[in-house]
């Protein structure tokens, strides 16, 4: 009797035809009959496809991954609402966490028997974990890129800003040094005792 196929064992244009077409909603045996018309214009053979029940499990266990992913994305929003996060980094961070608690219950779940871990299976744990790990230092580098370059503007701001301050006290301190007439000195001082100056 030949190896049974699951569907993530076929080429990975076909397995993203069929997430495509479970994502539309299409129906299980749809999907089987599309299959097996298209390998007639491909070279995998009927024999060499899925079975109903196989491409069944496939999509129930689809279902359930963007069912959780998408559980987990209004989870990480509500999360960071609840605590007044605003910033897409820190809920990239919940987001991340919460992701990758999901992949774990996934993988290893409480009740029932454990999912078989193959080598397969423990390379695709692994995969997802330094894909997390890689989004998740790649939004901290974001972050300190972009402190970096607020504390820059930052510095630049507060020099011209002092540049500035220092020009108009050498204006003043030159102004107040010149020579004034007695008119001038008069006008200067009424202006002090009415509160002007």
């Amino acid at each position: 009797m030949p190896d049974v196929i699951t569907a993530s064992e076929l080429p990975p244009e076909i397995v993203s035809e069929i997430r495509r077409l479970l994502i539309q909603g299409v129906a299980v045996e749809r999907i089987v009959a599309y299959l097996r018309a298209m390998s007639g214009a491909t070279t995998l053979a009927e024999a060499d496809l899925p079975s109903r029940s196989a491409l069944g499990r496939y999509a129930l266990r689809s279902k359930s991954l963007r069912d959780k992913l998408t559980t987990c994305r209004a989870l990480a929003v509500a999360t960071a609402e609840g605590i007044g996060i605003q910033s897409s980094s820190a809920q990239m961070s919940i987001l991340t966490e919460l992701l990758q608690s999901h992949i774990f219950d996934f993988m290893m779940p409480e009740d029932g028997p454990a999912p078989d871990l193959t080598p397969k299976s423990i390379g695709e744990l692994a995969k997802s974990l330094k894909d997390i790990t890689t989004a998740l230092r790649g939004n901290i580098e974001f972050m300190r890129a972009a402190e970096q370059l607020a504390a820059d503007r930052a510095t630049k701001l507060a020099a011209e800003k002092l540049e500035r301050g220092l020009a108009t006290a050498e204006g003043e301190a030159a102004a107040s040094l010149a020579p004034q007439t007695p008119a001038q000195i008069i006008a200067r001082i009424r202006s002090l005792y009415a509160g002007e100056g």
